[in-house]
């Protein structure tokens, strides 16, 4: 997410917000807020913070949710179908005017990937409690 802030882009993406558009929002900035805090999540799970995963779950767990919320936004995927629009009009190797990918297509992508960040907070749910034991032996 930090690296995103050094990737110029000639669009402004989309912003959704538990399926509300929000325009004119500087997504670098809460790109940049997000990126900082995920590093403190890591640093802290690796140095066996029992706050550290608990937090990591809670954010993941809701930017699921407005994932999963805002998928079922209709004004979201003609947004995503406009940003495909621009791009493939700056680009002499895309057809212009055209999405670069058909709007199922990627509702499917979507939703996959929104199976397995279920999968993933699945996971990390399981071993949390193993997480907590070693936390915990690692504090004394």
């Amino acid at each position: 997410m930090i690296l995103m802030l050094f990737i110029p882009l000639p669009f402004l993406p989309p912003f959704f917000l538990f399926g509300i558009q929000i325009s004119q929002v500087p997504y670098k900035v809460f790109l940049a807020i997000l990126g900082v805090a995920y590093i403190v999540f890591v640093v802290g799970i690796f140095r066996l913070k029992r706050w550290a995963l608990d937090s990591l779950l809670t954010v993941k767990a809701l930017f699921l949710l407005n994932g999963i919320v805002t998928l079922f936004n209709p004004k979201f995927m003609a947004a995503m179908n406009d940003m495909m629009v621009q791009i493939a009009a700056k680009n002499p190797g895309l057809r212009a005017g055209q999405p670069i990918l058909p709007p199922r297509f990627m509702e499917a992508i979507l939703a996959f990937s929104y199976v397995f960040a279920i999968g993933l907070l699945v996971v990390m749910a399981i071993y949390r409690i193993r997480f907590l034991k070693a936390a915990a032996e690692a504090a004394r």
